[in-house]
């Protein structure tokens, strides 16, 4: 992780999550079992059978033993946490999270900006 060039890097309850600069759809979520190893998550990856909703990727044993196996019997994400049948693991539901709150930040911070040049404009 050391070699990657990380621009931001955010704490959540002692979770980090790490964007690579040049996929903005790309985490680096930490490990619980191996201390100073992460996990790549790609949260463009692996569509539904729809064609709607994304069930990402990463790159440990479970997602590749268990999730994703699941999510190829299906082609549909599943929200559940059961092992037998979920098709994320917990670092790509990290890195929604993650994405999801970088999400609201920006269109707050974007909402502030249009309010204030309102604002501005009608005096």
């Amino acid at each position: 992780m050391d070699s990657l060039h990380i621009f931001r890097v955010n704490q959540v309850k002692g979770i980090y999550a790490e964007i690579h600069e040049g996929d903005p759809l790309s985490f680096y979520v930490p490990s619980d079992s191996k201390a100073g190893e992460a996990h790549l998550v790609r949260l463009n990856h692996n569509i539904d059978s729809g064609g709607v909703e994304f069930n990402g990727e990463c790159d440990c044993p479970d997602f590749s033993c268990r999730c994703l196996p699941n999510f190829n019997k299906t082609k549909a994400v599943s929200l559940s946490t059961h092992k037998d049948h979920r098709t994320r693991c917990k670092h790509i539901r990290r890195a929604l999270r993650e994405f999801n709150r970088l999400m609201v930040l920006g269109v707050s911070r974007d909402r502030v900006r249009r309010n204030v040049k309102q604002r501005e404009a009608a005096k």
